[in-house]
């Protein structure tokens, strides 16, 4: 395996396979693998339950600051951090100074699932769990997702896929922000330059390809995503299509379908989307039934 520089942080909720998966990706990578929650129960000697209720949340929080201080030094680590330790901001910004942070999101109803019998879970204990949880998700959701380089949709897949793909990320030197869906074997990149890089990202390698986009579009990003395609040998053929919902039309549809027939399109070809809900729903619906399918770029 190549080299991996920084620690692997995971974040999510409880019950979204943090520990399991650190621990397959300690085993793999030789990486020192540390549960914050564990650690505070074995500087505490209690249990996490124990100390909410000798001295309450808000000492935990404490605690688990001064832990993030004590593993945000360490190297080769992989740290799975307990599901309220984003909350803090300070916290976020040490951990991110450390390493690379995963959050693995898991489905409310499959955590609901995975959580109902579980009792050394203090937040949970007392009181209607569905709800609660629920309700907690709900107030920590943003901040998984914002504080995190990558958010992977972990829900009912072998938790050794997602710490394959992990390591595999770890490796990769991209500074973009991936939401990646492992049940779907799909990525969704967020992050500036993007278009510029379009070609190697999205490992385009169709020598035939047509971009659908709109005007005002094609008149701000056109060029962009032609240079890249263009450094890569590839020379797209740009349709145009008429701004705004108007355009969802089977009309639209057929004359961009004769388009590729004209064009000699084949199952080798490919359809980039250069656009949001319009341009998305007419470019993917175009792609998804032509020759019963081509590849398609959004």
């Amino acid at each position: 395996m190549e080299k991996i520089e920084k620690n692997i942080i995971l974040t999510g909720f409880m019950g979204s396979g943090k520990t399991t998966v650190g621990k397959f990706i300690s085993k793999k990578t030789g990486f020192k693998f540390i549960d914050t929650d564990e650690l505070i129960e074995k500087k505490e000697k209690k249990k996490i339950v124990e100390i909410f209720n000798d001295k309450g949340e808000k000492y935990f929080r404490r605690l688990e600051s001064k832990v993030v201080d004590e593993v945000s030094d360490l190297r080769n680590a992989v740290i799975s951090c307990g599901g309220g330790l984003i909350l803090n901001k300070v916290n976020i910004k040490k951990l991110k100074k450390s390493g690379t942070i995963f959050y693995l999101k898991v489905p409310e109803d499959e955590l609901i699932e995975r959580l109902k019998n579980v009792k050394d879970r203090p937040l949970i204990k007392y009181c209607d769990r569905k709800i609660k949880i629920k309700k907690l998700l709900k107030e920590r959701e943003n901040t998984y997702e914002e504080s995190s380089d990558y958010i992977i949709k972990n829900g009912k897949i072998k938790l050794n896929k997602t710490a394959d793909y992990i390591m595999k990320k770890m490796i990769k030197k991209d500074n973009y922000k991936y939401v990646i869906n492992l049940s779907k074997k799909s990525e969704i990149l967020i992050g500036s330059g993007l278009l510029e890089d379009f070609a190697r990202i999205g490992k385009v390698d169709e020598k035939k390809v047509c971009l659908i986009t709109d005007i005002n579009i094609h008149r701000l990003y056109g060029k962009v995503i032609e240079d890249s395609l263009g450094k890569n040998g590839i020379f797209p053929d740009v349709f145009i299509v008429k701004r705004g919902e108007g355009s969802k039309t089977l009309g639209t549809v057929k004359r961009i379908l004769d388009f590729l027939i004209l064009n000699k399109y084949s199952r080798d070809s490919g359809i980039i989307g250069l656009g949001g809900g319009v341009i998305g729903d007419i470019s993917g619906f175009v792609a998804s039934t032509y020759m019963r399918g081509i590849r398609y770029y959004q």
